[in-house]
């Protein structure tokens, strides 16, 4: 089966996004702030502000932004699909091989929802997901690493799901470094031209773990097995 990517706005997503996580925090990572308020500091006003009058603030800054922003909002979502188009074959069969194959994934089509934030968040679909608008423009190659990323969790935690990983998908810390291991194989960076970082608490000894114990396995499966075995002997955070 061959998955492809389409790509769209969804300016009341945006606006529930922007309510939703400007007082978000990752770990030292104030999320909110990076990810929205720096990127549109008018908004800093309405942090540790929740309520309907924050609530209606956010529809009505993201209709207005929408709409003076229409022409680049246009432009990049024809720019997103010839860039990903580019890729988008040979990045699933890719996937195929890590996987096994994709029959596991139950939907034929994921969509890409061009964002005003930088939140990069996934919907409960199992196909959604944000970018941030102006990549196609501003970096194209940053631009295919956060599709890529997107693609790799909703395969992963579709695959997780399928075969009863449940331990390891409620694992938000695993869940992110899966996407580091898998989009910086060789054969990877050749069609995004562009490495996977991820959360900086996330580099380091956590990720050399999980690393091993990719090397270490035949597959995907034999890994989520490792890793799953290992959580229940021993914590990475432990054992780093």
């Amino acid at each position: 089966m061959m998955i492809t990517v389409n790509f769209a706005t969804d300016e009341a997503l945006d606006a529930d996004i922007a309510d939703a996580f400007i007082d978000q925090k990752v770990g030292n990572l104030d999320f909110g702030q990076e990810r929205i308020v720096n990127l549109h500091p008018e908004l800093a006003l309405w942090k540790g502000r929740e309520g309907a009058d924050r609530t209606k603030a956010m529809v009505e800054y993201v209709k207005r932004y929408y709409s003076t922003n229409i022409r680049a909002f246009e432009k990049n979502l024809s720019l997103a699909s010839k860039i990903w188009d580019e890729i988008n074959d040979s990045f699933f069969r890719e996937m195929a091989k890590i996987f096994g194959e994709l029959d596991f994934y139950p939907h034929k089509r994921m969509t890409g929802k061009l964002s005003a934030f930088a939140c990069a968040v996934i919907e409960d679909d199992g196909h959604s997901f944000q970018i941030r608008y102006s990549l196609p423009t501003d970096n194209p190659h940053e631009f295919s690493r956060g599709v890529a990323h997107e693609a790799v969790h909703f395969l992963s935690d579709a695959f997780m799901t399928r075969y009863g990983f449940t331990d390891l998908l409620a694992d938000w810390d695993f869940r992110e470094i899966l996407p580091v291991i898998i989009l910086n194989k060789p054969s990877i960076l050749a069609l995004t031209k562009q490495p996977e970082y991820g959360y900086n608490q996330h580099q380091g000894k956590f990720l050399d773990y999980y690393q091993e114990l990719w090397n270490k396995s035949e597959n995907f499966l034999e890994f989520l097995h490792n890793a799953q075995k290992a959580k229940e002997t021993e914590s990475p955070d432990e054992t780093i």
